[in-house]
């Protein structure tokens, strides 16, 4: 039986907490405590990799763009879950994995709360009763199960749900506007090629309330497009899926079938509005390379443009977490000898567009120096062989392919094979620089 490993998504509709004109409120605290307020400007998480106790960092700047909180919580494996748990506001949290379960830790309540096994899809950043607090939820099986950090009481939900094993993407927001976020997935249509569902799931009658076959997408984008205070449903596209056409947004005002689109300028991130007050402007972050834009998507203008490092990723509300299957041959034996993260740090292994084409680059690591085959691999799937280029930068070997990264669904394998030895990296999100 293989190892199993998580990953945590880049979930789509993911809100950044986002305002171009809202100052952060710190109420005196000093810089690198946890902010308690209700919107900011956008943020950053750093994977740090020097082995201390906290080495996830979030960097938060206002609506002047200037860094007011850095705060290190939690490991760099460790799942972000971060919410309003305790209703005062903004809390930083992570899940742990501990004898296979799940172990919800908040930075103001460190006392673990075990919920959920590590064969469930964990879901963060929603609220699935109405009460404005951060719920701690799994789905398993065809059922949501939710509770809050107060109340300990489990509610179930079933769900008349497709087969979530090929996930793309699963975020949540309220999109029937009956107070209670609902869950939308993007999941490939089985046997057709470029094609996917897109559904909502209303999470308290268990049904669906929006069920259409898109294009292929990179992720689900929750806000507000039209300024009418309602959340809408959309999907960006980058031009890498688009066979080079402008970068897109395609959004559903109201779940109307019917769909609008956004041109968008080029990203390999991006996230939605938040604001616990819910009270400000619909606005989306875009991340490519080190700069992060800020647009407006009702107008269909930029905001701000801003830089921060290539290796940084948005602060985001939303994440989803699932089990990795078994990676087995026809004959049942395990093809990764073992499963690393492709975030590992400098010199270590790196999963990039290259500088002059775009497509894709993989680096290995110096100590994997032999490997004769290197494949991208989805499940049991070969997405991609890859060739070898060259052996540089720190004597690591190179090697290339003909696609481009946003175009590998999130969660692939990179499968690099010798003799006697097969070692993986687990790419959770295709569409940004791993290293």
């Amino acid at each position: 039986m293989s190892k199993i490993k998580f990953l945590s998504l880049f979930s789509s509709a993911i809100s950044v907490l986002l305002t171009a004109n809202t100052s952060f409120a710190i109420d005196g605290q000093p810089q690198g405590s946890t902010p308690q307020l209700s919107a900011f400007s956008y943020g950053v998480v750093e994977k740090q990799n020097d082995g201390s106790p906290n080495e996830l960092r979030y960097l938060v700047y206002d609506g002047n763009l200037s860094l007011v909180s850095d705060t290190e919580f939690g490991k760099r494996n460790d799942y972000q879950a971060h919410g309003n748990y305790l209703g005062n506001g903004w809390q930083y949290a992570i899940i742990k994995i501990i004898d296979n379960h799940y172990n919800w830790i908040i930075k103001e309540n460190p006392d673990p709360i075990v919920f959920g096994e590590n064969s469930d899809l964990a879901i963060t950043g929603c609220d699935f009763n109405g009460d404005s607090l951060t719920d701690l939820s799994f789905l398993r099986g065809n059922s949501l199960y939710f509770r809050t950090v107060k109340d300990p009481t489990i509610t179930e939900t079933p769900l008349r749900m497709v087969d979530l094993d090929s996930l793309i993407d699963l975020t949540c927001g309220d999109l029937n506007g009956d107070g209670i976020d609902d869950i939308a997935t993007l999941t490939p249509v089985p046997d057709v090629k470029n094609k996917y569902f897109l559904i909502v799931y209303d999470t308290v009658s268990g049904r669906q309330i929006f069920n259409k076959v898109v294009k292929r997408a990179n992720q689900i984008i929750i806000t507000d497009y039209n300024n009418d205070k309602r959340n809408d449903l959309g999907l960006s596209r980058s031009k890498q899926i688009l066979n080079k056409k402008p970068n897109q947004i395609i959004y559903h005002r109201n779940l109307k079938l019917r769909s609008r689109v956004i041109n968008t300028s080029n990203f390999s991130e991006m996230t939605s509005y938040f604001d616990q007050d819910e009270n400000g402007p619909a606005t989306i972050l875009l991340k490519n390379g080190t700069r992060v834009s800020a647009i407006d998507p009702v107008n269909k203008s930029k905001l701000w443009t801003t830089r921060t490092k290539s290796n940084y990723s948005l602060l985001r509300k939303t994440h989803f977490y699932m089990p990795i299957p078994p990676q087995e041959d026809p004959e049942g034996n395990d093809i990764c000898s073992e499963i690393l993260p492709a975030n590992d740090g400098v010199e270590g292994f790196l999963w990039k567009g290259s500088d002059h084409d775009g497509r894709i680059v993989v680096l290995l690591p110096s100590k994997y120096r032999n490997f004769n085959e290197v494949s991208i691999m989805k499940g049991n799937e070969v997405l991609e062989d890859l060739y070898f280029s060259a052996r540089a930068n720190g004597n690591r070997q190179h090697w290339r392919g003909r696609n481009y990264p946003a175009n590998f669904p999130n969660n692939s394998l990179v499968v690099a094979k010798r003799p006697k030895k097969t070692v993986c990296w687990l790419v959770e999100n295709t569409a940004v620089r791993n290293d």
